[in-house]
């Protein structure tokens, strides 16, 4: 087993919240989906801070477009359950 594996592994033992477990495996599941497509880790020094923050930015706005289409459906939900 990784040592990152190991990691996760403990802090798991070490947590009694399911939802903080529950994140934690998505968060380790999430990392290995990365390294996979993009062959490093977070670590990786070849981005400028602002090449950072530009990632950073297009995935809240990617957040930001969820919302609002999750907000629309709530929305065209309530209206229909109120007739």
């Amino acid at each position: 087993m990784s040592a990152n594996n190991e990691m996760i592994k403990d802090v798991l033992v070490m947590t009694p919240d399911e939802i903080v477990r529950s994140v934690l495996k998505r968060f380790n599941a999430r990392s290995k989906v990365g390294i996979d497509k993009y062959s490093t880790t977070l670590e990786r020094n070849d981005l400028s801070t602002l090449e950072w923050l530009t990632h950073a930015q297009d995935e809240a706005m990617d957040f930001v477009l969820y919302l609002e289409r999750l907000k629309q459906e709530f929305q065209v939900d309530n209206r229909k359950n109120k007739k």
